[in-house]
């Protein structure tokens, strides 16, 4: 019989050999003190463990986001082996958040996953009103030579932080592009540079229309992975060769650092990255990172 612990200091190093077996991927995954940072986070609501048998077999950790309209999105990051798992053992995990902002309008409950679950996992979710909203492609692109895009008239420049003024533009930017999309956070000006976990080096290609700022690709080296992490162009200059004269250069850097088999991720929602990524040399890899949304 499954059993429903709270966080408390004398589990972390259970936490930590859990995840690292979980995430095996992933280097940090057994530092404990990596293990700290993240459960302790102040937005945390819950973090709620799930112990079979005396065995750790799932985590599950709670917070909350303000989306852009002023609702309230509660993100429920699960980490376990779904083959442990049972229908039940599921619904006990997530018992402990069912309630969490239900009494505000537009609240959505949101599990982010790194697999797809097993049909009847599925099934125990929509059971619970949770149903699959999206999920993401992972991609790579291999190859010596990258087919830089033609930027026109606009001018490049590669960044890696320092200028307020030109951080606070790449915060607009980001912003006003996502602003529609409830699922994706607000950057603040405390975030635009803060680094990610696993980070090794990072920075961002940026072209500009005169003194607008009209698309910028971030670029970054995590767990020794080469990866094009982000591509945003302004509205105004949508249907241009801006975002792909900024992703392509992106990929040249990574390049010129001696890379030779880059990553990038689209959402299966987001078909003009997806078609952009193909007209460069990319290809689909697989399919990860379901999102299954609640909707109170």
């Amino acid at each position: 019989m499954a059993e429903l612990i709270a966080y408390d200091e004398t589990m972390l190093e259970r936490i930590s050999a859990f995840w690292c077996k979980v995430f095996p991927e992933w280097p940090e995954a057994g530092d404990s003190e990596q293990t700290r940072q993240i459960v302790t986070k102040p937005e945390n609501l819950d973090v709620s463990l799930l112990c079979q048998n005396g065995e750790l077999i799932a985590t599950a950790i709670s917070m909350r986001q303000i989306a852009p309209d002023g609702s309230s999105n509660i993100w429920i990051s699960v980490a376990s082996e779904p083959a442990q798992l049972s229908a039940a053992d599921l619904k006990l995990l997530l018992s402990r958040i069912s309630g969490l902002d239900a009494e505000l309008p537009n609240t959505w409950h949101i599990i982010s996953l790194q697999e797809r679950l097993p049909e009847p996992l599925e099934l125990a979710l929509a059971e619970e009103g949770f149903l699959l909203d999206r999920m993401t492609r992972e991609m790579e692109w291999c190859g010596d030579a990258v087919p830089l895009a033609d930027p026109g008239n606009l001018r490049i420049q590669e960044y890696d932080g320092g200028d307020a003024a030109i951080d606070q533009a790449i915060l607009d930017l980001h912003n006003r592009s996502y602003r529609a999309l409830r699922l994706v956070s607000q950057m603040s000006p405390q975030n635009v540079w803060r680094p990610y976990f696993g980070q090794k080096s990072r920075g961002m290609v940026i072209c500009w229309d005169g003194d607008s700022m009209a698309s910028f690709a971030e670029w970054g080296v995590l767990d020794d992975k080469p990866i094009v992490t982000s591509i945003v162009a302004a509205r105004s200059h949508w249907g241009t060769s801006a975002a792909a004269a900024a992703g392509t250069r992106a990929m040249q850097h990574l390049l010129d650092m001696g890379y030779r088999r880059l990553l990038t991720y689209a959402s299966t929602r987001n078909t003009a990255a997806y078609k952009l990524h193909l007209r460069y040399g990319w290809r689909e890899v697989k399919v990860v990172s379901p999102v299954y949304i609640r909707k109170l």
